[in-house]
């Protein structure tokens, strides 16, 4: 038998490298499968799971903001009538016009004075949520939006009473704010935002899911809201929570 070549070496190498990765991508995957433990109770699949987890975090999201002018239950369109430019309310609607979420139309009021009417843009019923506010819900403007990209893993939990509860532990991360959180007139007028987050930021974390029929699961944090929040159809994609990669 001819001795080996250095060239026939070279080629068994990169062919045992290229084994090895191929073994190395598939237990990353194998790994990334979401763990699930049933022994103390009934619990929501992956699916069901991130759908809670992903509407809890949208009801609980700090990056949003609201003018002060709309109050709480934000009934668009909305009237000021003769504000003047040094009015704080005025100037944030206007920033939120330049921000494209609202539209504005000037007509005469009362005893001739201007009524400046502030209307809901596409872009701007798109954005706005509730947000969870003490017991209740506030009607907010959202430059990101939390959202789930992995479970890792379903555990039920025991509970003496009737309704069934299960931690979930799973990675999130924000949607690329929004443009219109920089621009300098939304930045004056709405002060002590929180700092944005990248993509690349993500928060390991866990949360106690409570069943409320035999589909349905809910963040235990809103079993004390009368109802559930109301949310815009336009919806971000979700992202695959199957356990594989």
């Amino acid at each position: 038998m001819p001795p080996r070549t250095p060239r026939f070496a070279s080629l068994l190498t990169a062919a045992l490298l290229v084994g090895l990765g191929l073994l190395a991508c598939g237990g990353s995957e194998e790994s990334r499968e979401v763990i699930l433990d049933d022994e103390e109770g009934p619990i929501p699949t992956p699916t069901q799971a991130q759908q809670a987890l992903n509407e809890a975090l949208k009801t609980f999201n700090d990056h949003c903001l609201a003018p002060r002018a709309q109050g709480r239950r934000a009934a668009y369109p909305l009237s000021l009538f003769n504000p003047g430019q040094s009015s704080f309310e005025y100037r944030q609607l206007r920033a939120l016009t330049e921000a494209d979420l609202l539209d504005t139309t000037v007509t005469k009021g009362e005893r001739g004075l201007p009524a400046y009417r502030f209307a809901l843009t596409k872009k701007g019923r798109a954005e706005k949520y509730d947000i969870a506010k003490g017991q209740g819900y506030q009607s907010m403007f959202c430059y990101t939006v939390p959202q789930v990209i992995r479970v890792d893993s379903i555990k039920s939990v025991y509970n003496a009473g009737p309704t069934p509860l299960a931690n979930v532990w799973f990675v999130f991360n924000h949607q690329k704010p929004a443009d219109w959180v920089d621009l300098p007139s939304v930045q004056r007028s709405f002060s002590g935002l929180p700092p944005k987050s990248s993509l690349d930021d993500t928060v390991h974390t866990d949360q106690l899911l409570m069943q409320v029929d035999d589909s349905t699961w809910i963040d235990r944090r809103l079993t004390g809201y009368e109802r559930l929040p109301s949310r815009s159809s336009a919806a971000p994609q979700q992202p695959d929570t199957s356990g594989k990669s």
